[in-house]
C-alpha cells in the first residue's frame, strides 16, 4: 500500500503522480507530448518518503499544483482540506466526535452535515471546546502536516529565540512537512531563520505579534498560501505583493483593509476582514478586488455589520463560493433576510461553524488554547 501519494496537475492540463510504496518511489508524468514512468528501490521507506517531498517539491516549483477542485480563473488551488480531514479523524479517534463532525462537514463544504452537526453541537447545552488538545502541543505532526508555535515570548529574551523553531528546523530537515502551519506570538526572525535552515516552505502563517517593528525589513516565507494578521503588523508584507505571489488566503484580523496592496496579489481567493468598521466593509464590498475572490469571510462580535447594503449587493456577490457574516447575536429577522442567499453562513463568537474552514485557510482554528 502506498504510504505517501499525491497527484499534482498543472493549468495547462499536464499531470504527475508521484507514490513512495514502502522503500520504492514510483513516478508517472503526463506532459502531453509524452508519459514518463520510472521508479526507484532505496534502501528504506523514510528514504523514499524523503525523496517524494523532494521531488514533489521540484514540480511544485516548475508550475505544478496539488489536485484540488480549480478556482475561478480555472488554476489548481493549493489548499484543499486533506490537513482538516486528518485533524478530525485524530479528534474522533480521541472520542471527540463533536468537533470532528463539524470539521469533515465544512472541509468537505456539505451543508446538510454542517447543519446537523452543528444541531447536535447546540443540543449540548455546552460551548463547543476550545483549542485542540493536541495542537496545544508547541510542535505537533499528524502523517505530513505540522503545526507549530512559539510560546508567546514566555520566559525567553529577545535574544534567546523559542526553543520551538529550533526544534522544528531539525524535525522538518528529518521528515520534510507537506503543509506547514506556524503561528508567531513574538519576533519572527528565528522563525523564519529556521524555515530558511531547513529549506522547507511554510504553507500557513498567523502573526500573531503586537507591533509592526517586529517584521521591519523581513521578507515572509517564500511560497505563503495562507496570512493571518493585524494590518499594522502585517503592513511590511502586503507593500511588497511580489514577496506574496503565491498567496490564496488573507485574513485581517483588525479591518482595514489595504484595498491597492490587495488587488496587487495574483493568487489571491479568499479575504477575511474581521472586526472591520462599517466604513472599511462599505469600501471593500464596492471595490473590483470582490469580483477575484471566491470566498469572503466578514466576521466580528461588534455590530453592526452592513447587511442591508449586502442583501443590496446580491447581484454583485454571486460569484462567490461561500459568505461568512457575522452571526453573533444576530436577529432571526436579519438571518431570515439571507435565507433565500445561497453559501451564507452566520458565523457565532467562537467560530464553531468554520472549523474545517479556519484549518484550511487559516491553519489554527480560532481558539487556540
Amino acid at each position: 500500500m502506498a504510504e505517501r501519494d499525491e497527484t499534482l496537475v498543472s493549468a495547462d492540463g499536464r499531470r504527475a503522480r508521484i507514490r513512495a510504496v514502502g522503500p520504492r518511489l514510483l513516478v508517472d508524468i503526463d506532459w502531453g507530448h509524452s508519459v514518463e514512468r520510472w521508479e526507484q528501490a532505496l534502501d528504506s521507506a523514510e528514504a523514499a518518503a524523503a525523496l517524494h517531498a523532494d521531488y514533489e517539491r521540484r514540480l511544485l516549483a516548475s508550475g505544478f499544483a496539488p489536485q484540488r477542485s480549480l478556482g475561478l480563473d480555472g488554476r489548481p488551488a493549493r489548499l484543499g482540506p486533506a490537513a482538516a480531514l486528518r485533524v478530525a479523524e485524530r479528534l474522533r479517534a480521541d472520542g471527540d466526535a463533536l468537533r470532528a463532525a463539524i470539521i469533515e462537514a465544512d472541509a468537505r463544504d456539505d451543508r446538510a452535515a454542517l447543519a446537523a452537526a452543528l444541531a447536535a453541537a447546540e443540543a449540548t447545552g455546552r460551548p463547543v471546546p476550545d483549542g485542540i488538545a493536541f495542537l496545544d502541543a508547541p510542535l505537533s505532526r499528524l502523517g505530513g502536516y505540522v503545526w507549530a508555535y512559539d510560546d508567546d515570548g514566555a520566559g525567553h529574551p529577545p535574544a534567546v529565540p523559542d526553543p520551538v523553531w529550533a526544534e522544528l528546523r531539525s524535525s522538518a530537515r528529518r521528515q520534510p512537512p507537506r503543509e506547514l502551519r506556524l503561528q508567531c506570538f513574538g519576533p519572527p526572525s528565528p522563525m523564519l531563520e529556521a524555515l530558511a535552515a531547513a529549506e522547507v516552505p511554510a504553507t500557513h502563517l498567523i502573526v500573531s505579534a503586537p507591533t509592526d517593528a517586529l517584521i521591519g525589513a523581513e521578507a515572509p516565507p517564500p511560497g505563503l498560501l495562507a496570512l493571518t494578521g493585524t494590518r499594522a503588523v502585517l503592513g511590511p508584507w502586503l507593500r511588497e505583493p511580489a514577496s506574496l505571489a503565491a498567496l490564496e488566503a488573507l485574513t485581517l484580523t483588525g479591518g482595514g483593509a489595504p484595498l491597492d496592496a490587495l488587488r496587487a496579489l495574483p493568487a489571491l481567493r479568499h479575504l477575511g476582514v474581521w472586526f472591520g468598521t462599517r466604513g472599511e466593509l462599505l469600501s471593500l464590498l464596492v471595490d473590483p478586488l470582490v469580483a477575484h475572490l471566491e470566498t469572503l469571510d466578514l466576521w466580528s462580535i461588534r455590530p453592526p455589520a452592513p447587511f442591508a447594503e449586502l442583501l443590496e449587493r446580491r447581484s454583485a456577490l454571486a460569484h462567490l463560493r461561500r459568505r461568512f457574516l457575522p452571526g453573533h447575536r444576530v436577529s432571526a429577522e436579519v438571518r431570515a433576510a439571507f435565507a433565500h442567499w445561497p453559501n451564507v453562513r452566520f458565523v457565532g463568537f467562537d467560530r464553531r461553524e468554520v472549523l474545517g474552514h479556519d484549518l484550511l485557510r487559516i491553519g489554527y482554528p480560532r481558539a487556540l488554547r
